[in-house]
């Protein structure tokens, strides 16, 4: 017995051993994941509350903080799996559709027509991808899916606290343009309508999840500490839905509403009669109240929102013609390579040479901004001119088998915690889906985020799920196991990630640096700063080569600047990368024209007018080049055009009556420049515009006439009492003249060219030595001058011959 007994707790001792290791390596095992789940949920609390004021790109520093991260949570987690010698990862057909999707898009940089875009584009679907791929390298268990859905409602609180101070009028964030200014830390309605509609569903499941149910959900938390963590998220969702309220995006709010549409056919379809039972009186109480809710808050809408849910309601779209030019462009690209596309995010550039001259002739108040488009407004059609049809078919495959997937096991999953969520996944997915059809939010960071994760949660669901005869939840891995690396093999391995992820960093954050740069390049541009203005754009140039704003700012500061060559050059360089630019090609003829080449300045603005044909300045900049050239008839039409697309604009006109006046219609010379007069009858540089056309053409009378409105405008300025001086002077009424030269010269000492009337007036008066003094002092302000060198020779005259008149 005594033998048995020390044989019996030998064997004990022993055996407690191995179990001790077999729990020391599960907790080394477990490190990776660990890992891999602190960077989501860092990512999800950092991603959508970073902001970036300094820069027009709303998403920027979201894409610099998701790549540094993802790509940081890779390496840590790396580490972790080598030093414990095993890599494993959920096993899903799913992760093929997602990788084969994303090879594509890599594959298509090969042949891009735009490559310096679909790499930066593809740079944001990597690092995406990168965060999938951590999610199913890290995900294990439900709790990890519920402490990810419950920082995405932490995250979604400070959201909603913004928007309601917005909402209140109150904004404590210095946007730097308007268009960052929407609701939200996101940076804009759309975006954070894509955010809102992905994470409000998910959340809801999570928080059903919580409630005490009588052992529905299994190891649910005791009954109040269940129903506190129940409203907690409830409480959000209904934040969020107010949110979404405030930002006015119909495709969103429609999208949920098809949500809980599908969501309630699931229920009914998987519980059967008896879901029936407590899932439609639910519904309708639901339906009942929010009808009211949604009809006040419809009333509370400003009118112009009013009406687009008008029109809406009607089946219209609010932006039927401008979404249909987008499509219709997506689907011409899409046509010239419909087997591989253009390249992944190449529509962003190619579509401004196939839409620019429609989009502009939709509406003449888009003449005086630059037209890039960015996005088709419709996901599946971009991807289709992006990738053609086998990127198409890839994309559709990822979409439609993890829609398909996710139904599927909210239909079938035994685990009703499981099933909850994966039916808030769905909803998610379904109002995500809808808005796409609309929207771009697939490629915006912050928004997707969230998709990228769901795809993985669809995974982790999929792998967990007790196949048939089997009871143990385990998740299904694929695993790669070897030899452990020992510290001093992980030291050169870590400064190897190190080093690359240095590498990574510049290429992550110098774009961001050049849009702040950009930014504050165009400020000083708009202060007339140009030569700092030219120095900003060219520091961020020097930061991301590849911007062609960056070149189109930099190409008109070195022009306004006075350096032709280096705006020359800028310009074509921007040429290169956005060919269908019109701002771009009219700064280009700028260029040319100052530089006395105008042959390429008349080429120049001809591309300007093709792609732009509503701004009236491109027509304008072709008829002075072409009367520089003396090209008068030519030049007409393009004068008559100008005055077509500006009719209040009093520029044109001048230009006309130039052209006529050089043509010998004079009356009809006179005609325009008198409809110039009465469109801006207060604008000095209008008047003198006008008077010197008169003196020019010989017809003094007018050019007095208009000279004395100009005194009525401006009383300060010297130059129309010059005018009315020179038209008495013609008229022989010397001593009229003489008064108006002498306050020409009154107003402004420095006005050589009255001095100079003023004394041939006082000679034609016999006043010699008071004409010889105003002579003398012109030769003393400006001696180098025209004015100077004529008075020089009067004076050498009256030395010569006392008795001489000065002449004119």
């Amino acid at each position: 017995m005594a033998t048995r007994a020390r044989k019996s707790r030998t064997t004990g001792k022993r055996a407690s051993q191995p179990r001790k290791q077999d729990a020391q390596q599960a907790q080394r095992a477990q490190w990776p994941q660990i890992i891999g789940e602190a960077f989501i949920i860092g990512l999800i609390l950092s991603v959508p509350l970073v902001i970036n004021t300094r820069s027009r790109n709303i998403c920027d520093i979201k894409d610099v903080v998701i790549g540094l991260g993802v790509a940081a949570g890779l390496a840590l987690w790396l580490i972790a799996a080598l030093s414990r010698g095993g890599v494993s990862w959920l096993r899903s057909r799913l992760n093929l559709a997602v990788f084969a999707f994303v090879a594509w898009a890599g594959i298509s940089i090969i042949y891009a027509r735009y490559r310096y875009v679909t790499v930066s584009e593809f740079a944001r679907l990597a690092s995406h991808l990168g965060l999938f791929w951590l999610a199913i390298l890290s995900l294990r268990s439900f709790r990890q899916v519920r402490r990810i859905v419950a920082a995405g409602a932490v995250v979604a609180i400070p959201m909603c606290i913004y928007a309601f101070c917005q909402a209140a009028g109150v904004d404590f964030v210095n946007w730097s343009a308007p268009v960052e200014r929407a609701f939200s830390f996101m940076g804009n309605p759309t975006y954070l309508g894509g955010f809102l509609m992905l994470l409000i569903p998910p959340v809801i499941a999570v928080g059903i999840t919580y409630l005490p149910s009588r052992g529905s959900y299994p190891a649910a938390p005791r009954r109040w500490t269940g129903y506190a963590l129940a409203g907690f998220f409830f409480v959000v969702a209904a934040a969020m839905l107010v949110c979404m309220y405030y930002s006015v995006t119909l495709s969103g709010m429609i999208g949920l509403g098809l949500a809980a549409v599908v969501a309630l056919l699931l229920v009914l379809i998987r519980g059967g009669a008896r879901a029936a039972r407590a899932a439609l009186p639910i519904a309708g109480i639901a339906l009942v109240v929010f009808l009211p809710i949604a009809y006040l808050g419809y009333t509370r809408l400003p009118p112009i929102h009013q009406t687009r849910i008008q029109q809406v309601l009607h089946f219209q779209d609010p932006y039927s013609e401008e979404r249909r030019l987008h499509w219709k462009t997506a689907l011409d690209i899409f046509r010239e390579r419909p087997a591989i596309g253009e390249g992944f995010g190449a529509f962003r550039v190619y579509s401004l040479e196939k839409m620019a001259p429609e989009w502009y002739a939709q509406s003449s108040a888009r003449s005086e901004k630059m037209l890039v488009p960015g996005y088709a407004h419709n996901e599946y059609l971009q991807i289709l001119s992006d990738l053609g049809i086998v990127g198409g078919v890839l994309f559709y495959a990822l979409l439609l088998g993890a829609y398909g997937l996710a139904i599927w096991m909210t239909l079938r999953h035994p685990d009703l915690r499981w099933a909850t969520v994966l039916l808030g996944i769905t909803a998610a997915l379904t109002a995500f889906l809808f808005q796409n059809v609309f929207g771009i939010t697939f490629r915006q960071a912050g928004a997707v985020t969230f998709f990228w994760l769901w795809l993985a949660v669809i995974v982790l669901a999929a792998a967990v799920r007790p196949r048939e005869g089997q009871e143990t939840t385990a998740p299904r891995l694929r695993e790669f196991r070897f030899r452990p690396v020992r510290l001093v093999g992980l030291i050169p391995i870590t400064v190897t990630l190190a080093v690359l992820c240095a590498l990574l960093y510049p290429a992550a954050v110098n774009p961001m640096l050049a849009s702040m740069e950009l930014r504050q390049a165009q400020g000083l541009a708009g202060l007339g700063r140009y030569k700092e203005a030219a120095q900003h754009a060219d520091g961020a140039l020097a930061l991301c080569r590849y911007s062609p704003m960056g070149y189109y700012v930099a190409a008109y500061a070195w022009g306004q600047s006075g350096d032709l060559d280096k705006a020359l050059a800028a310009n074509k360089k921007a040429l290169e990368m956005m060919p269908g630019n019109a701002s771009i090609w009219y700064n280009l003829g700028v260029s040319y024209k100052s530089k006395g080449q105008l042959k390429e300045a008349e080429d120049s603005f001809k591309r300007a007018i093709e792609y732009m044909p509503t701004n009236f300045r491109h027509y304008a900049a072709m008829a002075e080049t072409l009367v520089t050239e003396n090209k008068l008839k030519e030049a007409e039409p393009y004068a008559r055009d100008a005055i077509r697309l500006a009719p209040g604009d009093p520029g044109p006109r001048l230009l006309l009556a130039d052209i006529l006046g050089q043509q010998g219609k004079l009356k009809e010379m006179i005609e325009e420049m008198r409809q110039a007069a009465a469109i801006s009858p207060t604008d000095t540089r209008l008047k003198q515009q006008i008077t010197s056309f008169y003196f020019k053409t010989g017809d003094f009378e007018r050019g007095a006439a208009a000279a004395r409105d100009w005194m009525q405008v401006d009383p300060t300025s010297a130059v129309p009492h010059n005018a009315v001086g020179t038209y008495y002077f013609n008229k022989r009424q010397y001593g009229a003249a003489k008064q108006e030269f002498e306050r020409a010269v009154q107003l402004d000492p420095s006005y050589v060219l009255a001095r100079y009337n003023l004394a041939l007036s006082l000679g034609h008066l016999n006043d010699y030595n008071g004409a010889a003094a105003q002579l003398r002092e012109v030769v003393a302000r400006a001696p180098n001058a025209e004015e100077g060198r004529k008075a020089q020779a009067l004076l050498n005259n009256l030395a010569r011959q006392p008795s001489a008149r000065p002449r004119r």
